[in-house]
């Protein structure tokens, strides 16, 4: 659903999916299979969406999908592999990742709330003037390990920007926004050791790990 501009709001799964479905809405949110459905990518807003359905659905063409070809992801400055040589994946790197963490048979489920406010204008030089918009969002995910690690992201930052499509990138819409770069950032307090909330299967993780998304990313190869 669309956000009202001036609240912040959050997107949490599965806990919107039953909440919606009770209120007899959940055509909008949900397909015949019961995974999350996508929104045209018509504003940043609706491209986030998306990137959760993409990780409620595991969903790793979804996901893909919402990248521009340029597109980066920023590590924290502890996280970024020790081999990479530079603080950031580019699209490639992203989406392999990203689909070898959807689809691995380690991970037993993920986890995700993600809350933000509506898409704004990025203050930072030359990003605003190329067209680009921004979202800043707090996280929290969980991804449950077959060995009975949680690894969670509790209470850090991510900026997302994002530029609607271009007439020279064959393939774009230009009627759709794509995700150009993703900075994964420490929230104040850290990534301190903490008990994650009750995942849907309200069962206890025998043991939980503080993380950030980016080492969640690059956890499973």
């Amino acid at each position: 659903m669309r956000p009202t501009a001036g609240f912040r709001f959050t997107v949490a799964v599965p806990v919107l999916l039953a909440a919606i479905a009770a209120a007899g809405c959940a055509d909008k949110v949900t397909d015949s299979r019961g995974r999350m459905s996508y929104l045209p990518r018509t504003s940043p807003e609706n491209v986030a969406h998306d990137l959760v359905a993409a990780y409620q659905n595991r969903d790793p063409e979804a996901y893909a999908d919402l990248l521009a070809p340029e597109f980066r992801f920023y590590f924290q400055p502890s996280a970024a592999p020790q081999d990479l040589g530079r603080p950031y994946w580019v699209h490639d790197e992203d989406s392999t990742h990203t689909d070898i963490l959807f689809r691995t048979p380690q991970v037993n489920s993920i986890w995700i709330t993600l809350t933000y406010g509506p898409a704004f204008v990025p203050p930072e030089l030359d990003m605003g003037a190329a067209g680009w918009m921004k979202i800043h969002a707090e996280a929290h995910l969980e991804v449950d390990d077959v060995n009975g690690v949680t690894y969670v992201v509790d209470g850090d930052f991510q900026d997302f920007y994002f530029r609607k499509g271009l007439l020279q990138n064959a393939g774009e819409d230009t009627a759709s926004w794509y995700l150009v770069e993703w900075h994964d950032i420490e929230s104040p307090g850290g990534n301190g050791a903490g008990a994650p909330t009750a995942g849907p299967a309200g069962v206890e993780p025998a043991a939980v790990r503080k993380t950030s998304w980016g080492s969640i990313k690059a956890q499973y190869d």
